[in-house]
């Protein structure tokens, strides 16, 4: 049950390119994994920001903190989705590309770094 989704920084980011459907895997694996198994519910929230050259994308969702944290981090290791996310940021961007992930306490984070391109290019 999602109680919540928030999203912050779009319109600073706005020209800013993506590759198509870089976002997805993330948003699905925070409902599947994350506060799908929540009798409460849960928040999905999506931040961005621009610095500089780079373009800084925040995933994070709430998780059940009884849950072992090894085996989220388990889950996410072996995962297709953030292994896709990876390839596709490394094929696409090289170094200056990145995808990291990590689980504290309650909350489920990933953490994508691109080059900041806009349509101008």
């Amino acid at each position: 049950c999602l109680t919540a989704f928030s999203t912050s920084g779009c319109r600073i980011i706005g020209a800013c390119l993506l590759p198509p459907m870089i976002l997805q895997p993330l948003v699905e694996n925070a409902v599947k994994h994350g506060i799908g198994g929540l009798l409460e519910g849960g928040m999905i929230r999506v931040a961005a920001e621009r610095a500089g050259s780079l373009l800084r994308i925040r995933v994070e969702n709430d998780v059940d903190p009884i849950d072992a944290g090894a085996r989220a981090e388990v889950r996410a290791e072996s995962g297709i989705g953030l292994v896709n996310v990876r390839q596709r940021l490394a094929a696409a961007y090289g170094r200056e590309g990145s995808v990291h992930w990590a689980r504290e306490d309650n909350l489920f984070r990933v953490d994508l770094v691109l080059p900041a391109e806009n349509e101008e290019k």
